[in-house]
């Protein structure tokens, strides 16, 4: 019980962000001595702080253990899912392709959508990327499908983008940015 909530986010019962990139970076280097793919996927919950700011705190805990076990109940065996702080979730995708996770993403997407929580909906938006997209680490690979969240987010929320097709979008957020 002591290394479960050692482990665990107490709200949702993802793995806990220190947990889940332990296992991650195991997974990475599983995936790479055995020349096997990994994935990775971003997930936010769209509009979270208005669901907060309207129909209170209680109501968005909720949200996020109603959106945590969609994820859980979707994703394969062997993918690890963890609350990544707020209402932002990741789910790493051992022996994954990038055309296999946005599979899986868009199945958690529509998830996702189809939750009812006491009258309210919700959506999210997803980034995914892949060991194959050049990515130099765990981090790294999360960084990349972080900003295919944001493009999903900049355009239109509600969608799965990924990192191989989006690179034009990438480089727009960069500019604004600067």
């Amino acid at each position: 019980e002591l290394e479960w909530l050692a482990t665990r986010d107490a709200l949702t019962g993802c793995v806990n962000r220190r947990s889940f990139f332990k296992m991650f970076e195991s997974a990475w280097d599983e995936a790479q001595a055995k020349s096997r793919e990994l994935s990775a996927v971003m997930v936010d919950i769209d509009h979270f702080k208005a669901i907060n700011d309207n129909h209170g705190h209680a109501r968005g805990d909720e949200v996020l253990r109603n959106v945590a076990s969609a994820i859980v109940n979707v994703i394969a065996e062997d993918d690890v899912v963890c609350r990544y702080g707020g209402e932002e979730f990741s789910v790493f995708m051992p022996g994954t392709s990038l055309d296999e996770a946005e599979l899986r993403a868009e199945r958690i997407r529509l998830a996702i959508k189809a939750l009812m929580t006491n009258n309210l909906r919700v959506t999210a938006s997803l980034g995914v990327s892949s060991m194959a997209q050049n990515s130099a680490s765990p981090q790294d690979l999360l960084d990349q499908a972080d900003k295919c969240l944001f493009v999903a987010k900049r355009h239109g929320r509600n969608q799965v983008v990924r990192f191989d097709k989006a690179a034009t979008q990438i480089a727009q957020l960069a500019v604004c940015a600067a």
